[in-house]
C-alpha cells in the first residue's frame, strides 16, 4: 500500500487546490493558511501523496509548486 492509497481523494484534491492558490510556499506556510483543522492534520501525508503522483514538485528550499495549472 502506497501513501497515495492511504489519503482520501477529497483530501488530495483540497490540498492540491491549496498548493495551486499558494504556489511557492513551504509545508508549514501551507498549513498556516489552511483553515481546516482536519485538513491540516492530513497535510504532511497528503503532500507526500501528491509528490508521489507527480501533482506537485518541491524545489531546493522545500517550496511546493503545482505541476499543472
Amino acid at each position: 500500500m502506497t501513501v497515495t492509497d492511504r489519503v482520501p481523494r477529497g483530501v488530495r484534491v483540497r490540498v492540491l487546490e491549496l498548493v495551486r492558490k499558494n504556489p511557492g510556499r513551504r509545508a508549514g506556510e501551507l498549513s498556516a493558511v489552511c483553515g481546516s483543522v482536519s485538513l491540516r492534520a492530513w497535510m504532511p501525508t497528503a503532500l507526500r501523496a501528491l509528490r508521489e503522483r507527480c501533482d506537485v514538485r518541491v524545489d531546493e528550499r522545500g517550496a511546493y509548486w503545482p505541476t499543472t495549472p
